[in-house]
Parts: C-alpha cells; sequence; structure tokens
C-alpha cells in the first residue's frame, strides 16, 4: 500500500512533460520572431531594388521606344507645337506600361505613341539591376510604367527654330520626359511558421516613381 502511495506522489517526470507541452509554442514563438526580421529585411529589399530599378529606368532606353518618334505637335491643344517649345499639358498621351512581354495602354489607345514597340532589352536591363539587390524579383513581377508629367520639348530644344534640317526634323525627334515609375508585385516570402501552414505569402507592391532624365544607351551602374 505505501509504495502504490509513493508511486501517485512521484513527479520525477513532470517537468519533462510539461517542456514537451511547453516546447512546440516556444519554437513557434521564436521561428515567429526570426519571420517578422525576415519579412521587414525582404520587404526593405524589395523596397531599395524598386528604388534603385527607377533610377536605372530614367537613365537608360525606354521600354516603349515608341517615345522616340512620337509626335506631340497636337499634344496640347489646338496650336500646334513648333520645336523647341515645352509640353507642358500633362495630358499630353495616356500612361503606357510595359511588362515582361510587351508594352500598352488602358482602353488600348496609347495616342502618338506607338505602343507594339518594344525593347526586351532594355526591360531586362533594369530587371538585372533590380536581381543584383532582390533576386527573387522575377520578369512576371516587374512593370515599367511612363506617364505624362507636363516636362520636355517637343522636338529637340537645341534645335529651336530649325524645322525639318540638319537632322532636326520633328517627325523624327521627341524630347518628352515622361514620369518613369517601375513597380514590384506579388514578390514570394517563405516564411519559416506559418508558412506550414498557409505556404509562401507575398511582399506588398512597391513602387517608386522619377522623371525622365535619358531615354538613351544602356549606363553600366
Amino acid at each position: 500500500m505505501n509504495a502504490r502511495r509513493h508511486s501517485w506522489r512521484n513527479e520525477s517526470g513532470a517537468t519533462t512533460a510539461e517542456f514537451a507541452l511547453v516546447l512546440p509554442a516556444a519554437l513557434l514563438f521564436l521561428l515567429g520572431i526570426i519571420d517578422v526580421g525576415r519579412f521587414a529585411w525582404t520587404l526593405n529589399k524589395v523596397e531599395k531594388a524598386t528604388q534603385i530599378g527607377a533610377r536605372h529606368a530614367v537613365v537608360t532606353d525606354f521600354v516603349a521606344p515608341g517615345f522616340h518618334t512620337a509626335d506631340f505637335a497636337d499634344a496640347c491643344g489646338d496650336t500646334p507645337l513648333v520645336v523647341g517649345e515645352r509640353i507642358a499639358c500633362a495630358d499630353a498621351f495616356p500612361a503606357v506600361t510595359c511588362d515582361d512581354t510587351a508594352c500598352g495602354c488602358d482602353g488600348g489607345g496609347c495616342g502618338a505613341v506607338d505602343a507594339g514597340e518594344y525593347d526586351g532589352d532594355a526591360f531586362q536591363a533594369i530587371l538585372a539591376r533590380m536581381q543584383t539587390i532582390t533576386p527573387s524579383i522575377a520578369a512576371g513581377n516587374l512593370t515599367v510604367t511612363y506617364s505624362p508629367s507636363g516636362l520636355g520639348y517637343y522636338g529637340d530644344p537645341l534645335c529651336f527654330g530649325v524645322q525639318s534640317s540638319d537632322g532636326c526634323s520633328t517627325g523624327d525627334l521627341a524630347d518628352v520626359a515622361p514620369l518613369v515609375t517601375v513597380r514590384v508585385d506579388e514578390v514570394p516570402f517563405q516564411p519559416l511558421t506559418f508558412g506550414l501552414f498557409a505556404g509562401a505569402v507575398s511582399i506588398p507592391a512597391r513602387a517608386y516613381s522619377l522623371s525622365m532624365e535619358d531615354g538613351f544607351g544602356a549606363k553600366a551602374y
């Protein structure tokens, strides 16, 4: 009888049992803290890559090369622009958005810009620059949009008053400076904890905008 009572009061395994019950919750809590840090770090990397992509996009080739040959003479009212005049109207053309396969505009029409032209090399150059910061950004995550900004000049401003001579043909030159927006969507993030139940999640969309500075030539930075 005494031996039986002693066995009922034996608590030598209680600590082990409690540890086994608490361990899963403790591990989930610890990994959750790590996940929060990893998510914040990845979000910051995607943000920085988006900024770098926008800076690269404004000093290299247009992904939509139709901007080079677009004629904005009638873009800003009833009085046609002459070479050297500023394209002051913000609605000179609709926004042109380019993804990893083509360029286009909402509603289909892109005004004076031929959105059927597409420079895949220019798109890949922007993507490659961004992937040096965040390799998980894929071509399908990236879009580049050119929006009217009210900046730029009709033709080449260096050819002011010299229409259709000395290489300054108004039909060949368009020094428009659109607002360039680089946007990244649906970059995957694989968490250590809740990903066990829900799978990969996506980083919130990031976007960054700058006005076009060049539009010609691939810079090496």
